[in-house]
C-alpha cells in the first residue's frame, strides 16, 4: 500500500535531489504523476536548523528543525521521513552518548506521536567493510541502541565476487545490505544492489552528453545449482567421499594441497569462486562435514571433508 514519505537531505541541494529522483524514474518506468502526493523532497540548509544543539553550557537542547518537520508531516500527511545524513541533523558531539540518545529519543517522540517510521542513514566507522556489524556505524552507540532496525550497506567484497565468478569492473558496481539489529522481526539474508547510471537526457548544446546519474536496481546472485543435476551432485559428493589415492582426504581449507573445488570442477566446469562457494553450501547444510583423521604418510592428525550420506539429493 503507498505511503506518502518525505525525504529531507541536508547533503545536497534541491537541483541533485531532483535529478536523483529523476535517474530512478527513467531506468524502472515511473511516470512523474505517480509520484504526485506521495513522495516530497526536502534540501534543508542552515537556515533550518537542526534536531538538536549545545546551549552555551554545552548541554543539548532542542533545536528549530523539529517543529519544521512536525509541520511538514502534518499537513503532508507524512508516514516515513528519511532524513540523510544523521550527523547534520544535529549539533551534539557525535561521540557523546547521552546527547546523542537525546537526539534519537526525538525520532521516537516523532515516530509515536504520529505514528511514523524514521530512517536515518548514517556513515561507516573507518575500517575494513564489515557486512551485518551494527557497531560499524559511526556515533555513540547509544544511537544503535535506540534504533528498531538496523542495516549496513557495504560493497561486494574481492572474495564474495570470486566466490560469485563475478570480474572486477563488475564487483566495484555491487553493494549488499545486511539485517544487523532487528528488534521486531527475524533477520534476513543480504539483499543486494547493482549500481547503475542513468542518462537523464539534460543534454544541452555546450554539454551534449548530459548528466550520466547513479541509481540503483536489485541484483540476483547468479544461482550455483541451476544447472547441476542430482546425478552430477552425487559424482561429485562420490569422489570426495572416496578421497585421494593415497588415502587422504579432499579439504575446503584456502591454500590446500588437497583442495575439494578441484573435484567440482571437473564435474561442472564452473570456476573456482563458485566451486568454492558450491563446497561452503554443502558444509552449511551438513551434507558435508570436516572430520579430523590421521594423514596417512605423517601420521598426524589433519582435517578433511566427509559426506553425510543421509544427507544427499536423490
Amino acid at each position: 500500500m503507498p505511503a506518502p514519505v518525505l525525504i529531507a537531505s541536508l547533503e545536497d541541494g534541491a537541483d541533485e535531489l531532483r535529478r536523483r529522483i529523476l535517474a530512478a524514474r527513467i531506468h524502472h518506468g515511473i511516470e512523474r504523476g505517480e509520484l504526485k502526493g506521495w513522495l516530497f523532497l526536502a534540501a534543508l540548509g542552515t537556515k533550518d536548523g537542526k534536531l538538536m544543539v549545545l546551549d552555551p553550557k554545552g548541554q543539548p537542547v532542542p533545536g528549530k528543525l523539529g517543529a519544521k518537520l512536525v509541520n511538514t508531516i502534518i499537513n503532508r500527511g507524512i508516514d516515513l521521513v528519511l532524513l540523510d545524513p544523521f550527523i547534520k541533523t544535529h549539533g551534539v558531539p557525535e561521540n557523546n552518548n547521552n546527547g546523542i540518545d537525546e537526539v534519537a529519543s526525538i525520532f521516537t517522540a516523532m515516530a509515536l506521536s504520529f505514528g511514523i517510521a524514521i530512517d536515518a542513514p548514517h556513515h561507516m566507522s573507518k575500517g575494513p567493510p564489515d557486512p551485518g556489524n551494527a557497531s560499524k556505524g559511526r556515533s555513540a552507540s547509544s544511537l544503535k541502541d535506540a534504533f528498531r532496525l538496523v542495516r549496513t550497506l557495504t560493497p561486494m567484497s574481492a572474495d564474495e565476487a570470486k566466490a560469485f565468478g563475478i570480474d572486477e569492473v563488475e564487483r566495484r558496481r555491487l553493494v549488499r545490505v545486511d539485517d544487523a539489529k532487528v528488534n521486531i522481526v527475524p533477520s534476513a539474508e543480504a539483499s543486494w544492489f547493482r549500481l547503475v547510471g542513468v542518462d537523464i537526457g539534460n543534454g544541452t548544446e555546450l554539454y551534449p552528453n548530459g548528466d550520466s546519474v547513479q541509481t540503483v536496481e536489485v541484483w540476483i546472485p547468479p544461482e550455483l545449482f541451476a544447472d547441476v543435476s542430482s546425478v552430477i551432485i552425487n559424482r561429485i559428493l562420490d569422489e570426495l567421499d572416496a578421497g585421494l589415492p593415497d588415502g587422504n582426504r579432499y579439504s575446503n581449507a584456502p591454500n590446500t594441497d588437497r583442495p575439494a573445488w578441484r573435484v567440482v570442477q571437473k564435474h561442472c566446469g564452473k570456476d573456482e569462486g563458485p566451486c568454492r562457494q558450491m563446497i561452503q553450501t554443502w558444509l552449511k547444510s551438513e551434507l558435508l562435514s570436516v572430520e579430523v583423521y590421521d594423514n596417512p604418510s605423517t601420521r598426524k592428525p589433519v582435517k578433511g571433508l566427509s559426506v553425510v550420506n543421509a544427507r544427499r539429493p536423490s
